[in-house]
């Protein structure tokens, strides 16, 4: 952004933008400031802004407050045009008593990000995965145009994991990413309804494919969240540690969490898929839509919002569990979760359960 600015704007202008009061440093100090402290004005009478309010924005975070700030306008009502900012309580507050705002629904890694700080308890604490279309799917061409109708395009799409819930939206997505021609039939792609469960063998590999997603993030973290959690209770060696690393630490922990709960409900959800199915005529049990308590789905095509959740039921995982723990699988699970491997064709399946393969 500021090598585009300097090239239209501060180059083009250099007498009133000389490099020493707009360069890159300062620049990104300004952005940083700006991001911040800025408070968003909805009410304005000119319309929404952003604003840098002197002392309100020393006013810290709380997920839970509903306290906000706005502008209002002061004087005469009707008739005076002048415009203040007012802070809205949420609640009666006692003299001296800290007032908090809500910064919005982040996760601890946007609050360490634009803050430089992190909760414990923070409901909206989530991990960003993404998923994207493969060039050597045999239904590339297809489904590549089924998302460009939709408006999505081949972009990679991020979906959100909660502790106790994910986007119900992500298995829709994955069904139409690992769709094969056996899985439709006669259908065209453009005419499937991806919100609902095409063919049992279409769930277990969306399954098993959300699985292999964690697990990979999960590897891609220098520690364990054995380790992580052993170094925060070494209370001695913890503190020696600066601020950032602290936070740093405590995040990273959090979303191993989060992947772990979401690999244990899961893998308890292909766990109950059937592994032969005699009737065909039967319904087909939707991947994780046991636990899933929406009443009313879009389709793919609508590109709707992430924010569509698939409900996690169970325990959580506890804080001293291992890396290992917390998965909800013994290593008899564990190895059937392992034989259903995505690679095997749905042909090669089918030939085995009817006695034509390898035993």
């Amino acid at each position: 952004e500021y090598a585009l600015l300097k090239e239209r704007v501060f180059d083009a202008n250099p007498t009133v933008f000389p490099t020493s009061k707009y360069s890159s440093e300062l620049f990104f100090w300004a952005f940083i400031m700006l991001f911040s402290r800025a408070a968003r004005l909805s009410s304005k009478s000119s319309g929404e802004e952003l604003a840098l309010v002197p002392y309100a924005d020393l006013m810290n975070h709380n997920p839970y407050s509903n306290t906000y700030i706005d502008a209002q306008r002061s004087g005469m009502p009707l008739i005076s045009r002048t415009e203040e900012v007012a802070v809205y309580s949420d609640r009666n507050y006692k003299k001296f008593e800290q007032v908090f705002i809500n910064y919005g629904e982040k996760g601890n890694a946007d609050l360490l990000l634009l803050y430089g700080f992190a909760l414990d308890r923070n409901p909206f604490d989530s991990v960003d995965i993404s998923v994207g279309l493969s060039r050597d799917d045999p239904l590339f061409l297809s489904k590549k145009a089924y998302l460009d109708k939709s408006g999505r395009g081949m972009a990679s799409v991020r979906f959100p994991l909660q502790l106790s819930r994910y986007p119900s939206e992500l298995v829709d997505f994955l069904r139409l990413l690992l769709v094969e021609p056996e899985d439709l039939g006669m259908q065209p792609l453009d005419r499937v309804d991806f919100n609902e469960p095409i063919s049992p063998s279409l769930e277990r590999r969306v399954l098993v494919t959300m699985i292999g997603i964690c697990e990979s993030y999960i590897d891609q973290y220098p520690t364990t969240l054995a380790q992580d959690e052993q170094m925060i209770r070494d209370r001695g060696m913890f503190n020696t540690l600066t601020r950032q690393q602290r936070m740093a630490i405590r995040l990273r922990a959090s979303e191993k969490r989060i992947l772990l709960q979401t690999i244990k409900a899961v893998q308890e959800e292909l766990l109950k898929l059937p592994t032969v199915v005699n009737d065909i005529s039967a319904p087909v049990a939707a991947a994780g839509r046991s636990f899933d308590t929406m009443a009313t789905k879009a389709t793919v095509g609508n590109a709707r919002s992430t924010f569509d959740w698939v409900d996690i039921k169970g325990k959580k995982p506890e804080s001293s569990s291992s890396s290992t723990e917390g998965t909800g699988t013994t290593s008899s699970k564990k190895e059937d979760v392992a034989a259903l491997s995505p690679s095997n064709s749905i042909a090669e399946r089918r030939r085995r359960r009817r006695g034509f393969g390898d035993k």
